[in-house]
């Protein structure tokens, strides 16, 4: 089966959304689910027009409707279908065709284990050829008149939405989607062999829980950046040391490096998959470095409120820093990107300091030098010392 999107074009572009493109269902399932999670992101929704359709060559599609995201992704495969599954009009016989379809094409990971398609499939009713058209009295039925494609804002609950945060000593945290990312198939292979029918991110998260994770590793090889990350998101950073070590990845080098506050080898570092948690973090590790224009770029994408303060107060530490320094040149260009009071009561007072040592100088009194030295060197000590 196959499915195509349509929706607001500069909006689609902005979540990398494919529109008018007919992909395969699996590839389309996939790019929904990351358009779904960037929306949280954004903090913003968006109604999606959707069609899918039995074959390439079909022109009429078996079912067209639109869905409303951001939606909770274990509901999001049933939200499509829902236009059939609660239509009181279609014929049986054709929903279960359909669903039994329609699951079949699905990834595993994301086919509904529901009683429509239970129902689907105790029966086995003959199936479309590629060259035919599905039931018209299926398509007809279902067929919903297209909406004006917009792009809304709502207001998510922080609880789903925030991504930075502060605890006791200014210490920044990122709270990662690691599970989501793995149900979105962004660590999990759709190869992986296995003895259960429980999908792999699942039978994983549930061996870290009671197993070695570097024992876990040498089972499931090819999922050692799920288990970095699954790690990471519990907080297990000892644990994801260990495990680093015996099988180091991007992702779990990244964290740690994050965690342990190296921020120089945060931003060295190329190959993790940057997702938008770890992008904040990246933003974040820019300002503690004092590279402001780096995070000002980055955070162009992410539009990050939270990290937009990060960053103003990054120039303004660097602005108090300029001053102490006697650098009034670069305060005073940090200060025109900021408009910041107390930045331009400090370059004020800071000047006074400076002409108080010149003064000292020319008349070299060293004693009252040095206290104007200090005096200046002081400057703001205040606001770097309250974090705020």
């Amino acid at each position: 089966m196959y499915i195509s999107f349509s929706m607001d074009s500069d909006f689609a572009s902005e979540i990398q959304l494919p529109i008018e493109k007919r992909l395969l269902l699996e590839k389309g399932i996939e790019a929904l689910v990351r358009s779904n999670q960037e929306l949280l992101f954004l903090n913003d929704s968006a109604l999606v027009d959707y069609l899918i359709f039995n074959d390439a060559a079909q022109e009429i599609p078996t079912l067209e409707a639109t869905l409303a995201l951001p939606i909770d992704e274990v509901d999001l495969v049933k939200a499509l279908v829902a236009p059939v599954t609660t239509s009181s009009e279609a014929e049986e016989k054709d929903v279960k065709l359909f669903l039994k379809q329609f699951n079949r094409a699905l990834p595993k990971r994301y086919r509904i284990n529901g009683k429509e398609t239970e129902s689907s499939l105790d029966e086995e009713p003959a199936e479309f050829l590629p060259s035919e058209e599905p039931p018209s009295e299926l398509h007809e039925k279902l067929k919903r008149p297209r909406e004006k494609r917009s792009k809304l804002s709502v207001v998510i609950p922080l609880t789903l939405l925030v991504l930075l945060g502060f605890v006791t000593g200014g210490y920044f945290v990122i709270k990662h989607f690691a599970s989501a990312e793995a149900k979105a198939g962004t660590y999990v292979s759709t190869t992986e062999a296995t003895t259960s029918d429980e999908p792999v991110d699942k039978q994983i998260a549930k061996a870290i829980e009671t197993e070695d994770p570097v024992k876990v590793g040498d089972q499931f090889p090819e999922q050692l950046a799920l288990i970095a990350n699954l790690l990471t998101q519990n907080q297990r950073f000892d644990d994801l040391e260990k495990f680093n070590e015996r099988h180091p990845t991007p992702e779990g080098t990244f964290d740690l490096a994050f965690h342990n506050e190296d921020w120089k080898q945060v931003i060295t570092l190329n190959d993790p998959q940057l997702t938008p948690e770890r992008q904040a973090m990246l933003v974040y590790a820019y300002v503690q470095l004092g590279q402001m224009e780096e995070a000002e770029i980055l955070n162009k994408t992410l539009k990050s409120d939270k990290l937009t303060e990060e960053i103003q107060r990054g120039w303004k530490v660097a602005a108090i820093k300029a001053i102490q320094k006697a650098d009034f040149k670069e305060a005073e260009r940090i200060q025109k990107k900021i408009s910041d009071s107390d930045v331009k009561e400090l370059i004020d007072v800071g000047k006074t300091c400076q002409e108080m040592i010149e003064l000292y100088s020319k008349k070299k009194d060293n004693e009252n030098k040095k206290i104007w030295q200090d005096r200046l060197a002081g400057l703001g000590k205040e606001f770097l010392d309250s974090g705020e």
